[in-house]
């Protein structure tokens, strides 16, 4: 299976730097049985270094001598900052994993297991399968995934449809069968038998005759810092077309979290093993599609079990193959598109057209152990974005969410969003055609830290105007993103709320904008606090301490200007309405004084031709007034100087077409008035 991260990781290290302080660890330990405590022989124990802040990678197996001890002596590791953790871990006679972890350090470790046996007598049937969906015929490919491999004498097949196969050592057991009539599901099971006597079967339903026009399909890794914990990506085709998704993770064990309709979900599997994962889309043509792949979780089914990764650039794909042999090991690729087959542990391949391809990957090493995996790709003239998401300069975003949001014609669309909470706070993107991009970056609710760091833009923006455009074009990754921090308010009895309608319409006449940003920023434009509106396009900020303040939506693509709030013990609360007409976001609110001025009430009301407003200040200064329309459509807006005392203001209404008019009064130090008045002749 595709591990971006691994190779992401191993990309890292070629960029460490080898003159960062650093020390030797050393690890030993004894693999022993439960009973008798003897010693367990030739038995293997994997070390690898977890996830880290340097890049530093470490991978190794060690096998136990004649008194069940194996030792491991790890070089260069880095010792600048957080020790690096080391996870060591060993199989169980019933081939789940035994997990261990220490912390690096110049002091010897010692880890030892107890396994209840060490020749690992237990079997397990498991197998994986494809449905053919280029033929007219019901055609569907199985593939063996069973253990232990190597001792497995017989394989029977039941395709749940009358009919069945019997494999024997040596022959393949993978097997293609046809199935006869419409399109059905079918209960297939595989049960094997090993030279131990040992017995096991396993049993899918399979469906075949699935509509040509969509391909299932998805990609995983373990989580550095929980190996049951196991991310998804959905690699489905055509991404533009899937309405719906359902994940079936196989573990029942798990409940109601056994299946997930979202994007690209995780899972906690409940123990370690092989698990049969599913993945069913629906388009919006009426395609369905199933793809499901048998993964090992917390475990590898074999020493020398395989698997790929690659990049890509346009039509060209470099694969790598990686094994878990520790002897020396032959790579064979078939592409999947009839061209001649490459060896190598690196190659690249162009692809003459985009398409869905198979490619197959055999590995043997030089004991003769061979595995075979085959991977489905898509191949279109995309790229993959990624990076890592910030808090602080050491502090990584550990539930958090990432949107891809495209710009086509000054039309901002969210094309993709990716929940992430890798230990490095790393998010990933694929298949991402050319164009112009932000991406932005929020917290999770079950993030520990939600509710602490506003959404931000790439690279470190809090407002879309503000934020990094990508052009792709070749990615320059990673594309990291540092949260800004919330400054917080200081608590008292004053609050701010509010509305956002859409259409142009204020006061509640409009559309509810739901789920809208909404920032409380203070004098120096840093952000106190956010919110989002509710289905009714509601907001709200309350316990804040008295003072000036500024609201301010945020919308990608959208102009805003900001409300000024003040708040005073004459005026403890304030509501803010705002419209969004076209490109713009504009604001008004009730307030009706002002500590230095009061300003009147329209007269007469209705009006004519000459709306009369009266404003009495306690020193000259100099305001502006602006005149709406219920719609919010901005009409005209006068400049005024006023003097001490009363000034009366005469507004031409001649013009106006019969209707409700606001006039918004704004002084330039803050403060926002407005008063209604109708032409009704």
């Amino acid at each position: 299976m595709k591990n971006f991260f691994s190779l992401l990781i191993i990309l890292l290290v070629a960029t460490f730097s080898l003159t960062a302080q650093t020390i030797t660890v050393h690890v030993s330990g004894t693999v022993l049985r439960d009973s008798t405590n003897a010693p367990v022989v030739n038995h293997e124990v994997i070390i690898q270094a977890d996830s880290n802040a340097y890049g530093f990678v470490f991978y190794t197996s060690r096998f136990t001598n004649t008194n069940g001890f194996y030792d491991c002596t790890i070089y260069n590791v880095p010792n600048t900052g957080v020790a690096v953790t080391f996870i060591v871990e060993t199989k169980n006679c019933d081939s789940t994993w035994l997990v261990q972890t220490f912390i690096g350090n110049s002091t010897p470790d010692t880890i030892n297991f107890i396994i209840c046996n060490g020749n690992n007598a237990g079997c397990q049937a498991e197998f994986t399968y494809s449905v053919d969906t280029t033929s007219s015929q019901n055609m569907v490919y199985f593939y063996d995934y069973s253990t232990p491999v190597g001792s497995i004498t017989t394989w029977h097949w039941d395709f749940g449809d009358g009919t069945g196969s019997t494999i024997t050592f040596p022959d393949n057991p993978n097997v293609t069968h046809v199935y006869a009539g419409a399109a059905l599901t079918h209960t297939v099971c595989l049960t094997i038998e090993t030279n131990t006597s040992c017995t096991s079967t396993i049993c899918h339903e399979v469906t075949t005759g699935q509509n040509t026009e969509c391909h299932a399909n998805y990609t995983h890794y373990a989580d550095s810092t929980n190996i049951l914990h196991v991310h998804f990506y959905d690699a489905s085709t055509p991404q533009n077309l899937i309405t719906s998704r359902l994940w079936n993770f196989g573990d029942p064990s798990s409940g109601t979290m056994d299946t997930s309709i979202t994007y690209d979900p995780w899972h906690v599997f409940t123990h370690a093993g092989l698990f049969n994962v599913c993945l069913t889309i629906s388009t919006s043509t009426g395609c369905t599609s199933t793809f499901c792949d048998s993964i090992i979780v917390g475990s590898n089914s074999s020493n020398c079990e395989n698997w790929m990764t690659y990049t890509n650039s346009g039509l060209t794909f470099t694969f790598e193959g990686h094994t878990h042999s520790i002897y020396p090991t032959t790579y064979a690729w078939d592409m999947g598109d009839g061209s001649p087959g490459l060896t190598g542990h690196v190659v690249t391949h162009t692809y003459a057209t985009p398409g869905t391809y198979s490619v197959t990957l055999t590995s043997v090493d030089s004991t003769g152990c061979a595995w075979t995996r085959t991977q489905t790709i898509s191949v279109n003239p995309t790229v993959n974005l990624y990076g890592y998401v910030y808090l602080s300069e050491s502090l990584y975003v550990d539930h958090g969410l990432a949107e891809l949001i495209r710009l086509d014609s000054g039309v901002a669309t969210v094309v993709d969003s990716k929940e992430f909470g890798d230990s490095l706070g790393m998010y990933w993107f694929g298949d991402v055609l050319p164009g112009h991009y932000y991406i932005r970056a929020s917290l999770l609710s079950s993030s520990a830290y939600y509710g602490q760091y506003v959404p931000t833009y790439y690279i470190d923006a809090v407002n879309w105007s503000n934020a990094t455009l990508i052009e792709l074009g070749q990615p320059n990754n990673p594309y990291n993103i540092h949260m800004h921090h919330v400054m917080s308010y200081s608590s008292g009895n004053g609050n701010i709320s509010g509305s956002i309608t859409q259409n142009g319409k204020y006061n509640g006449n409009g559309t509810p904008a739901a789920n809208v940003e909404v920032l409380l920023l203070n004098v120096s434009d840093q952000v106190l606090a956010f919110t989002m509106t509710n289905t009714n396009g509601e907001f709200s900020f309350t316990g804040i301490a008295m003072g000036t303040y500024k609201v301010y939506p945020e919308m990608i693509e959208k102009s805003t200007t900001p409300i000024t709030v003040v708040l005073d013990a004459t005026h403890t609360g304030a509501i803010v309405v705002f419209a969004i007409q076209g490109g713009n976001i504009s604001g008004i609110h009730d307030e009706t004084t002002q500590p230095d001025f009061a300003i009147s009430d329209i007269y007469p009301n209705p009006v004519s031709d000459i709306a009369n407003i009266t404003i009495h200040t306690l020193h000259a200064m100099q305001i502006s007034l602006s005149l709406y329309s219920i719609t919010g459509e901005f009409m005209t807006e006068i400049p005024l100087i006023l003097h001490q005392g009363a000034n009366k203001i005469a507004i031409p209404a001649s013009d106006l077409r019969k209707g409700l008019y606001y006039i918004k009064v704004e002084k330039p130090e803050g403060g926002v008035v407005v008063k209604k008045f109708i032409i009704g002749r």
